[in-house]
């Protein structure tokens, strides 16, 4: 019980802490062993106490649009290499409505029929820019997203007329972002929108990508 109530203060959130010992209380019944511990008035009373500190702030709401990602593009052509693969990486994002991490980091480009055991496979098919992913987070099946021609809208983003020439100049079986990480991603798109005068560059996350497309 002590060890449980001191690991109480490391938490910010009270529902964080009660889904941790939740997870302690199920390691224990496999190991056979008591979990008195983690249940009981007194665990009430540490997310009572995690409450009161006040310590969890909920995240503002971001969202990156397309007029914000359009600006990405056009800085990034102006710099070098290596901005232009992050500045592909982030329009792909934008583009599928991907979580960065898991969807758009793993990205393949691969020729049709191949690469089934990839998480996320990019090619082209006919007039349309088609990304398979193997899993989703909400879809254990996987889903298949499908992206024709927006010249017409805005050329500098186009899915299939700027994002895949991006892909199959990278060449077969490639994963042009393969040594981006999740934090270098953050980092760059955070001083990216600093650069480009944001407001409030330092609250955005790589999920807003996602969150910006889906609202427009």
């Amino acid at each position: 019980m002590d060890g449980i109530l001191a690991w109480s203060q490391l938490f910010r959130s009270a529902g964080t802490f009660g889904n941790y010992v939740s997870y302690v209380r199920l390691g224990c019944q496999i190991l056979g062993v008591s979990d008195a511990a983690c249940s009981g008035p007194h665990i009430k009373r540490a997310k009572a106490s995690i409450e009161k500190l006040g310590g969890f702030v909920r995240r503002k709401r971001m969202f990156v649009k397309h007029d914000t990602v359009l600006r990405m593009v056009r800085l990034a052509a102006t710099k070098t290499a290596q901005e232009w693969i992050v500045a592909m990486l982030f329009l792909a994002s934008y583009v599928f409505l991907l979580w960065l991490p898991s969807e758009a980091l793993p990205m393949t480009s691969l020729g049709v029929g191949s690469g089934h055991d990839e998480q996320s496979v990019i090619q082209r098919v006919g007039d349309t820019v088609c990304l398979k992913l193997r899993r989703r987070k909400n879809r254990p099946s996987g889903s298949v997203l499908s992206r024709a021609c927006w010249c017409q809208k805005s050329p500098e983003t186009c899915p299939v007329h700027v994002l895949w020439p991006f892909f199959e100049s990278c060449g077969v079986n490639v994963k042009p972002f393969d040594h981006i990480t999740p934090r270098t991603a953050l980092w760059y798109l955070r001083s990216t929108l600093h650069e480009l005068r944001v407001p409030e560059p330092h609250i955005y996350n790589t999920r807003d990508f996602r969150r910006g497309h889906t609202q427009e």
